[in-house]
């Protein structure tokens, strides 16, 4: 079977590509995406805070708190399943760690970049927000990655849902053995200061000319695009989740579409997977207990 051309979804979706450029406020020059260690000024809209979770009762220590960037309830909880989840394990035992972090959800209208990788577009979103917030605050992106398909939709995988859909995914790969696919899972944490730290495929490292540059870190698959559509469907019914319905986990051992998986085996694959969410409660929480000894 003749070998796929990476980047020849641009063009047989031309409207995709045409809608994501047509918004995106910024632009990247040779795939490259201009972004810094720091926040810039600029205009925004205004924030609307969407509400908060109380720290739990009965804690001696002060509570921390941290502003989630987002209009989406589910990454909210899902970036409190991770805090819980490290306070439940021997790391989380300090009284300063993040066990008593306040969540806070604010939503913003932000200006979303073009760019090569979800990265960069997370990058810029969380620096464009803190020049609005001036406060410490937290961003989540992620992108579908198939192998075949040259790691596309990645940073596209919002406009792909819209306009391709679960069916049109499968129709695209028909024929095509090789199904390895990836999330692009990515968390910016910006500090009082408007310092970026990233979580997430790529790390960003601060270059000798002081803006940030994204370094490759673990590219595996972990996971393939099924043949079929989802038999049960059991979540993952908003037109947002369209091609994640067909993401099989094999690395973590299911056979299955991530859509159609027991409820048991989708909260222990939440719980133990490697995933951006635990590896920044980790941080936080550990961050936490440097604090205090500070």
């Amino acid at each position: 079977m003749p070998s796929l051309d990476p980047h020849f979804a641009s063009r047989v979706f031309p409207t995709m590509a045409f809608d994501a450029a047509h918004h995106a406020s910024s632009r990247l020059s040779a795939g490259h995406a201009s972004v810094s260690g720091r926040a810039p000024r600029g205009p925004a809209r205004a924030a609307v805070a969407r509400g908060a979770r109380a720290a739990p009762k009965g804690s001696s220590a002060p509570s921390r708190s941290i502003v989630f960037v987002s209009g989406n309830k589910g990454k909210v909880a899902r970036l409190e399943l991770a805090l819980g989840l490290y306070c439940s394990s021997s790391e989380g035992t300090d009284p300063s760690s993040a066990c008593d972090t306040v969540v806070r959800q604010v939503d913003l209208d932000l200006p979303e970049i073009q760019a090569d990788t979800v990265e960069e577009v997370a990058l810029r979103k969380a620096l464009d927000a803190f020049a609005v917030l001036k406060e410490p605050l937290v961003v989540h992106d992620c992108g579908l990655c198939v192998a075949a398909l040259g790691d596309w939709p990645g940073p596209y995988t919002k406009n792909a849902n819209d306009k391709l859909g679960t069916e049109g995914l499968l129709k695209l790969l028909h024929g095509v053995t090789d199904r390895r696919a990836r999330w692009d899972d990515t968390i910016v944490y910006v500090d009082r200061h408007g310092d970026a730290k990233v979580f997430g495929p790529e790390e960003v490292c601060e270059t000798e000319d002081g803006p940030l540059s994204s370094v490759p870190r673990n590219r595996s698959y972990s996971g393939e695009i099924s043949l079929t559509p989802p038999l049960k469907w059991a979540r993952f019914e908003g037109p947002e989740r369209a091609l994640g319905r067909v993401f099989v986990p094999t690395q973590f051992g299911l056979t299955e579409c991530l859509a159609d998986v027991s409820e048991e085996d989708y909260q222990r694959y939440r719980r133990e997977a490697p995933s951006v969410w635990n590896e920044f409660a980790r941080w936080w929480g550990r961050r936490g207990t440097e604090e205090s000894a500070a």
